[in-house]
C-alpha cells in the first residue's frame, strides 16, 4: 500500500536547519494496522502528512497503492487524496454551519467517482458510526465524541483503502476513546482498510498490528503490535 525511500523533510529559517525527518524508509501492506509513537517532535505528524500527499517531502520517494506521489502535480494529488484517502485528525474538523449529515457529504462533492445517491450513502454511514438519529444536529449541538465519530464517517465518503489518522482519541475519555478504537478496528478487520494511526495512547498502539517508533525524525524501533 505504501512504500516510502529516504524521506527527508527540511525547514529552514533564519539560518536555522530543522529536520522534521531525517532519512525514514518503510513499508506499510495493504490492510495493515500501524500505530506510529514517539514523543513529541519525534517527526510523526510530518510523515503521516507526507504519506498522505499533503505536503511534499524535501528528498525522497513515496509510492501510494503504486503510484510514485512526487510525479503529481497539486491537482492529481487532490484527487488522489479524494480517490483513495481519509483522513481524521484529533480535532474533528466539522465545518459549524453543517449538519452531521451535510459534513459526511462533503466529500462526495469532489470525489472523482460520486455516489449514485450520495445522501443515502452518508445515513447509512451515520448509522455505522451510531448516529443516524443526530444526522440534523450542527456540531455545537453534539459531544467531542460524537464529533470524531462524524469525523470519521466523512473520512468514508468515498470508500478509502487508507485512513491516515493523527491522534484521532486525543483528548476522548476512557469510554469514548474505546468505541472510537472498535470503529477503527472494525473497519480494518472487516472491509480490510489499511490503518496508520499517529499517536500517544498505549490502549491505540495496543491494538495495532505493527508499532513503529520515532526519535529524532528517524524510525527507531518496528515491531509488532499486540493486535498481530
Amino acid at each position: 500500500m505504501i512504500r516510502a525511500r529516504d524521506l527527508y523533510k527540511i525547514y529552514r529559517a533564519d539560518g536555522t536547519e530543522v529536520r522534521a525527518l531525517d532519512g525514514v524508509s518503510l513499508e506499510i501492506r495493504r490492510g495493515e494496522f500501524v500505530a506510529i509513537v514517539g514523543r513529541s517532535g519525534a517527526g510523526k505528524t510530518t510523515l503521516l502528512s507526507l504519506l498522505g500527499g499533503l505536503t511534499r517531502p524535501t528528498a525522497g520517494e513515496i509510492h501510494l497503492d503504486g503510484v510514485p506521489l512526487q510525479g503529481l502535480s497539486d491537482g492529481e494529488l487532490s484527487r488522489l487524496r479524494a480517490e483513495k484517502i481519509g483522513f481524521v485528525f484529533q480535532s474533528a474538523g466539522l465545518l459549524p454551519t453543517l449538519t452531521a449529515l451535510e459534513n459526511v457529504l462533503l466529500p462526495g462533492i469532489f470525489a472523482p467517482r460520486q455516489s449514485a445517491d450520495p445522501r443515502r450513502k452518508a445515513q447509512r454511514l451515520l448509522d455505522l458510526v451510531g448516529l443516524r438519529a443526530k444526522a440534523d444536529r450542527l456540531p455545537s449541538q453534539l459531544s467531542g465524541g460524537e464529533q470524531r465519530r462524524v469525523a470519521l464517517a466523512r473520512a468514508l465518503m468515498n470508500d478509502p483503502v487508507l485512513i491516515l489518522a493523527d491522534e484521532p482519541t486525543g483528548d476522548l475519555d476512557e469510554q469514548t476513546e474505546g468505541e472510537v478504537l472498535e470503529l477503527l478496528g472494525g473497519l480494518n478487520a472487516e472491509r480490510g482498510i489499511t490503518l496508520v494511526i499517529v499517536t500517544h495512547s498505549p490502549a491505540v498502539a495496543g491494538r495495532a498490528c505493527r508499532v513503529l517508533t520515532m526519535a529524532g525524525g528517524r524510525i527507531v524501533k518496528d515491531e509488532p503490535g499486540a493486535g498481530a
